[in-house]
């Protein structure tokens, strides 16, 4: 019997490009998300609505919740497209293996430096954390899983890094955090802060070197946790998993 001829598949078909109704979703959808955004940093989060966007977006009220669900969703896809914290790799520097090759005090001023900058070089950032302190609203709730990767990128860091775990060294950096936290936020609605403006450039490197000073206060290169006497407490790893 002659042999049968392999069963060619089909090919695959090409994609359908969108058709015009969806294009133009698209670049409504696009608009009201940049009106959003517009509205932020030149208002602040608080005084963001649903009809101060469809007023800025130049869209009926009825779209912002046929796309998004109401504004809740614009604040999340807003929130997705702006990077507002920095990654796990942002805030060591450098590969993992570098980083693990640091003594704990090179960890801990790297670490806290790169996150000061990263709060430095996005002022959302500091909008958000602003934000969070008031009373929640619609757009606190939907950058909630944002503001929760930043916890998560840190707990990358200290679960791999053993001194990062050590109780000491973990209390100086979550300090350290909440402080540069508060000056961010301090620079971008009140920058004089004990006669010093905060919000300059040469202000904000002076911040960095008081934070590296405290640090090397707390730790040299051959320690490998906090200088200072008496055992740690013991704390439950529950408690050690904050949100930051």
């Amino acid at each position: 019997m002659p042999a049968k001829k392999p069963t060619q598949k089909p090919k695959p078909s090409p994609p359908k490009k969108p058709g015009p109704g969806r294009l133009k979703r698209q670049a409504t959808e696009a608009a009201i998300v940049l009106a959003f955004d517009r509205l932020v940093r030149r208002e602040g989060l608080r005084a963001v609505g649903v009809n101060a966007l469809v007023k800025e977006a130049g869209v009926g009220k009825g779209l912002i919740y046929q796309y998004f669900g109401g504004l809740g969703g614009v604040v999340k896809v807003w929130g997705e497209k702006h990077k507002l914290w920095p990654s796990t790799s942002e805030l060591m520097g450098i590969s993992d293996e570098a980083f693990s090759s640091l003594s704990p005090r090179q960890q801990i001023r790297t670490v806290v430096r790169n996150h000061m900058q990263g709060l430095r070089d996005n002022p959302l950032s500091s909008e958000v954390l602003a934000d969070e302190l008031m009373a929640p609203t619609e757009i606190t709730a939907a950058l909630k899983a944002a503001r929760q990767r930043l916890g998560q990128e840190h707990e990358a860091i200290h679960a791999y890094n053993h001194a990062m775990c050590e109780y000491d060294n973990r209390s100086l950096v979550m300090i350290l955090l909440a402080a540069a936290n508060y000056f961010a936020m301090r620079a971008a609605r009140a920058p004089r802060f004990m006669g010093e403006m905060i919000d300059t450039p040469t202000g904000w490197e002076a911040l960095h070197k008081r934070f590296d000073r405290i640090i090397d206060l707390a730790l040299d290169d051959d320690a490998s946790s906090v200088k200072v006497s008496g055992s740690a407490p013991v704390v439950q790893p529950d408690i050690l998993r904050a949100e930051n």
